[in-house]
């Protein structure tokens, strides 16, 4: 009842936002940013975007879609961005074009959603997306910081990162890989669909301790 009462609590905006500040969005949402500097001019749609936090992190020339299915989310995106455009809706099943966006965002959402509903939204993304997945996600740690992390977050399918790896790779490439922990452990991928055929040069970067 109490950890229930504390999600209710922090479903608020407001709350939402100061929680992900907290825990250190600001360094994660920077291993996205990296990936932007030599691509900046970009359509980006943003899966299970939030409060649109990651936005600022992304080129200012950028064309940003934010896609959630959370009105009070879309409500606190809205206080802060009325320039973007914003699809309440679901991602398993998206409403635009296929290969209509460059690059598909997915941060902070497996492990809210169980592995059937997790493949139909990578299969949507991989639809969607004209070029890349550029994937973040929290991991199952044996740490105790993590283990205190993953007894207090919402989501309930939190997953070790081979099996994100084995989700993702049904419908695109792995491109590049880390892992890397601020807090919780991290894995981050970019990818590409598949019907654009294997990487080049699949790169991969050691765990950081």
């Amino acid at each position: 009842m109490v950890l229930d009462l504390l999600h209710r609590i922090a479903a608020n905006p407001g709350v939402y936002d100061w929680i992900q500040h907290s825990v250190g969005c600001d360094q994660v949402f920077r291993r996205v940013q990296k990936h932007f500097i030599s691509a900046p001019a970009r359509t980006v749609l943003e899966v299970g975007a939030g409060t649109g936090l990651l936005r600022p992190y992304l080129p200012s020339t950028t064309k940003y879609i934010w896609l959630d299915c959370d009105p009070v989310k879309l409500a606190g995106f809205r206080r802060r961005n009325h320039s973007d455009d914003a699809v309440l809706g679901d991602a398993t099943r998206i409403c635009i074009g296929n290969a209509a966006v460059r690059d598909v965002l997915c941060v902070s959402v497996t492990h809210h959603i169980p592995d059937e509903m997790a493949a139909r939204m990578f299969s949507e993304l991989a639809r969607v997306a004209s070029e890349r997945l550029i994937f973040l996600d929290p991991v199952l740690s044996s740490t105790l910081t993590g283990k205190a992390l993953w007894s207090l977050d919402r989501g309930s399918f939190p997953r070790r990162p081979e099996r994100l790896r084995e989700l993702i790779g049904v419908d695109f490439d792995i491109a590049f890989q880390e892992e890397f922990e601020v807090m919780h452990r991290y894995l981050c991928c970019v990818a590409t669909p598949k019907r654009l055929g294997t990487p080049a040069n699949p790169q991969s970067v050691v765990p950081s301790p």
